[in-house]
């Protein structure tokens, strides 16, 4: 059975209008290639806005370090949104495209990064899940 953050028909793509409005991180999940799974290794808090004109805000806080990007974003017909970044306060963030996949079930939005290799060799995805205050 597909856990509650993985729940959604394959035909029922995300529309940017849904995506409208503020959330609140709630969950970073983390997955390795090797099988290892554990949820993010350090307290986090995050704010994620959508506003109907296509800007996205993105303030993120963990351990006395500030993550904030700004941009256009776009939604595509399979689910994936593109965070264009034009501003990124947060030295070892490029700037450029950021891409991730959206899963929306109610008022949970998760976002699965595309795979990324760590300096050990490994595989690494990233889920984070928000919550909608508004």
């Amino acid at each position: 059975m597909k856990s509650l953050y993985e729940r959604r028909s394959a035909t029922a793509a995300v529309r940017a209008d849904e995506l409208v409005g503020v959330w609140e991180l709630r969950e970073v999940r983390e997955s390795w290639s090797d099988g290892e799974q554990r949820p993010g290794s350090r307290p986090i808090t995050g704010y994620l806005t959508y506003d109907s004109e296509g800007i996205a805000t993105v303030v993120i806080g963990a351990n006395r370090h500030v993550h904030l990007d700004a941009g256009e974003y776009t939604v595509d017909e399979s689910s994936m949104i593109v965070h264009d970044l034009d501003l990124v306060l947060y030295p070892e963030w490029p700037r450029g495209p950021f891409t991730a996949r959206a899963n929306l079930v109610g008022d949970l939005l998760t976002l699965r990064t595309s795979p990324c290799t760590t300096p050990d060799g490994r595989t690494l995805l990233v889920a984070l899940v928000w919550s909608r205050l508004s």
